[in-house]
């Protein structure tokens, strides 16, 4: 503590020092004072700098000097291992005056972080679940802060105490934890990882395009996974529902039921424990709505005895892309091309017509329909016949073929009973001939049976005087 005197006149001397009295009163010199704390703390591991500010009229000195790189600045830099004491001596440089000051210095304890990892499986694209929970502070004091960098850039990926990451590559990292505690220490640890390689898929699809209803062939084969791994299994989905069509490498033919753009995916696993997954795009082609417009069953023969000509009209839409394709089976062995063909059957039946279309994208659709051919009744208007003035005779065979019952209708009419009956009577004897003796009369046959197919027969009729006898002649 530095004292106020009280000096007169003359000369004094204090300490060794001379001052010279004016009768006022002085303040005589005194020792350097600072302000220092007693006792202070850091983080071990760390450094601490200690000392008072910088005044140029002292000197300074600290003492024990081992290990401070300069023991004469104003401060120093220490990194004691356990609690010691610095003293410090601080000399006035004019008056030779010095104070000493001691500081303890005391390292605390750091809090120690713990890493737990919790993984199926080290591989791209598999979350890992990390744990720090199970870090400790010293006593008195608490964790804070969890800081987490997981791919070793320096950039903090987490602060959560159990944080999640998700690693996009393969390769080794090292895992850091930092924890700091309440008293402002902090400190660090490193788990090594290594994040395997994932399995590479390879699909081999035996088109990027299939028609509706048609198969597309798959291969997993060559998939690959980095060595000594091996592939434990395949799983396919050929139709983009999510669902697993196939756990076979080379799988059956799939067949696609609905048009449309979908895709095909194999997803493989190693023994690592790593998947991947290959996705290839496919094109659903809509197969064309093969139809046509089916006649009405037929006669085989017109009313002109010529074979019937069916028309058949195509009536199809081309489900993707245009119809550039028609191929007619007529179900007795003739075929067509063209869209809209015509036919003649030249026999009786029930005939499977197919029609096969093909659209711009190669897809085909068949569609068969049956086709009814009736067969026509064989007219027989029977053999030629002469009649004599005054008499009558019948005219007419025995019809056949077709479908029963018949109807039969004669012409002309003239001198006939009936023109409806089978075998008319052609009568001389009630009607007058005469005018017609000599000169044959064609009288036509025309059947018709019960599917109103027709055919014709014909047969003459010569009129003879009453004296002629009759002759029957063969027709």
């Amino acid at each position: 503590m530095r004292r106020n005197w009280h000096i007169k006149y003359g000369i004094f001397i204090v300490f060794g020092l001379i001052f010279l009295g004016c009768g006022k009163n002085v303040l005589p010199p005194g020792p350097p004072e600072i302000v220092l704390p007693q006792r202070v703390e850091f983080c071990k591991g760390s450094s601490i700098e200690i000392g008072p500010d910088k005044n140029d009229g002292y000197e300074y000195y600290w003492e024990p000097a081992a290990g401070i790189s300069d023991p004469t600045s104003h401060s120093i830099v220490v990194t004691p291992v356990s609690p010691t004491t610095y003293t410090l001596t601080v000399k006035e440089r004019q008056t030779n005056l010095h104070s000493q000051f001691n500081i303890t210095v005391s390292p605390m304890d750091l809090p120690v972080p713990s890493i737990n990892i919790i993984a199926p499986a080290y591989c791209p694209g598999i979350a890992v679940n990390f744990d720090g929970s199970t870090s400790s502070a010293p006593a008195s004091a608490s964790i804070t802060s969890y800081t987490w960098d997981f791919n070793g850039d320096g950039i903090t990926d987490s602060t959560d105490v159990t944080p999640q990451f998700t690693f996009t590559s393969n390769g080794n990292y090292n895992i850091t934890l930092t924890v700091t505690d309440s008293n402002g220490c902090s400190n660090s640890t490193a788990e090594p990882v290594t994040v395997n390689p994932s399995p590479v898929p390879i699909v081999t699809v035996s088109s990027s395009a299939v028609c509706r209803n048609s198969s597309l062939d798959f291969d997993g084969s060559s998939s690959s996974a980095s060595p000594p791994a091996t592939i434990l299994s395949f799983a396919w989905d050929f139709n983009a529902d999510s669902l697993v069509d196939s756990n076979a490498a080379d799988p059956l033919p799939y067949t696609y039921t609905t048009a449309g753009a979908t895709s095909v995916k194999l997803t493989i696993a190693d023994s690592n424990g790593c998947s991947a997954s290959g996705t290839t795009p496919v094109t659903v082609h809509e197969i064309p709505g093969t139809n046509f417009t089916s006649p009405a069953p037929q006669c085989l023969y017109d009313n002109f005895s010529n074979f019937q000509t069916i028309n058949f009209t195509d009536a199809s839409t081309p489900g993707s892309g245009t119809i550039n394709s028609w191929v007619w089976n007529f179900g007795d062995s003739e075929t067509s091309t063209a869209q809209d063909p015509a036919h003649q059957y030249i026999s009786a039946g029930v005939f499977n017509v197919q029609l096969t279309v093909t659209n711009s994208n190669s897809c085909s659709a068949s569609v068969v329909k049956p086709v009814t051919i009736y067969p026509n009744p064989i007219a027989n208007a029977g053999a030629d016949q002469d009649v004599r003035i005054g008499g009558t005779n019948n005219i007419g065979g025995i019809t056949t073929g077709g479908t029963i019952p018949y109807l039969f209708n004669w012409s002309p009419v003239k001198y006939l009973g009936s023109a409806t009956d089978q075998q008319p009577v052609v009568d001389c004897s009630a009607n007058d001939c005469s005018a017609d003796i000599g000169a044959p009369i064609t009288y036509t046959l025309l059947v018709t049976d019960n599917n109103l197919c027709t055919s014709s027969d014909s047969v003459d009729v010569t009129i003879k005087s009453a004296a002629t006898q009759l002759v029957a002649k063969a027709g």
